[in-house]
């Protein structure tokens, strides 16, 4: 008809080939699909949202992937030559990047790192997936005991949580933990009659303060802490006082100074003032 939207409308041949133009451009163009998924902490994989990707030679060369992990990039006046690029985001890596047109065959692509290139052609319908993991380091916490054992409690935001450990023979640690990369806080909860000496740290440079140290685990690095405590000590006296005479006196005891005699001369006799670490003996 003569008028607009009818079944055809004819204006003048300039405009006529313009629309053509447009319309071929459309028919004879190609899209890719990004589909984003990262592993998760069962080893599968989640759509994933808010990724950007640059696409040269799209209608539109910057996309973020929305809530279902996809960002869709058009191509006009097909053949195209397009390399997508991922901005990858800390704290993660690129997996894998497969990408597969409709009618099922593995597209023609080239990988290269957090980039893929490949040439679109008129109809085609490309899926790109890529695939990302999270950097993991590992973490681990060592205790060292002079003087006694006993058990030392800790609180932490990494994959270790809150834990205690005890010693034996001076010495404990907990099991390596895989965490992603970051930067974790380990504190030790004071503990009566014992006194932290130091915290050092090795596969990462450690902040301390007090008695908590902050760590950054990076990708691949293995970070072992290991807080070293020493028991405080007293000292112990034992003084025997006798009246109408003087004998000798056995003891027994459980501290440093082990089972004694003590013979009193003018009524009186003491032990050496020993030293011993803080807590509870019989005597």
């Amino acid at each position: 008809g003569p008028t607009l939207n009818s079944d055809y409308f004819t204006s003048s041949f300039s405009s006529l080939n313009t629309k053509l133009t447009e319309i071929a451009s459309t028919i004879c163009g190609g899209t890719v699909t990004v589909q984003k998924q990262v592993k998760n902490a069962n080893g599968g994989y989640d759509a994933t949202n808010g990724w950007d990707y640059t696409a040269t030679n799209a209608v539109v060369n910057n996309k973020t992937t929305a809530g279902n992990g996809i960002a869709e990039f058009k191509y006009e006046n097909a053949p195209k030559t397009t390399t997508i690029t991922e901005t990858v985001k800390p704290g993660f890596s690129v997996e894998s990047i497969s990408c597969t047109k409709n009618n099922g065959q593995t597209a023609n692509a080239t990988v290269n790192g957090a980039s893929v290139s490949l040439t679109v052609s008129a109809n085609d319908i490309i899926s790109c997936i890529y695939k990302n993991t999270q950097d993991t380091g590992t973490l681990q916490v060592k205790k060292v005991a002079t003087g006694g054992n006993d058990t030392f409690g800790f609180t932490s935001n990494s994959a270790l949580g809150n834990f205690n450990l005890t010693t034996v023979a001076g010495a404990a640690q907990t099991s390596v933990a895989t965490v992603n990369t970051g930067t974790y806080d380990i504190t030790e909860t004071a503990l009566a009659g014992w006194t932290l000496t130091g915290i050092s740290c090795t596969g990462a440079t450690p902040t301390v303060a007090g008695n908590k140290v902050t760590v950054a685990v990076a990708k691949g690095a293995n970070v072992v802490c290991t807080y070293t405590n020493a028991r405080q000590n007293a000292t112990l006296t034992v003084v025997k006082n006798t009246v109408g005479g003087d004998a000798t006196f056995g003891f027994t005891s459980n501290s440093a100074l082990g089972n004694f005699n003590l013979t009193t001369v003018g009524g009186t006799k003491s032990t050496a003032a020993t030293s011993v670490p803080t807590g509870t003996y019989d005597v």
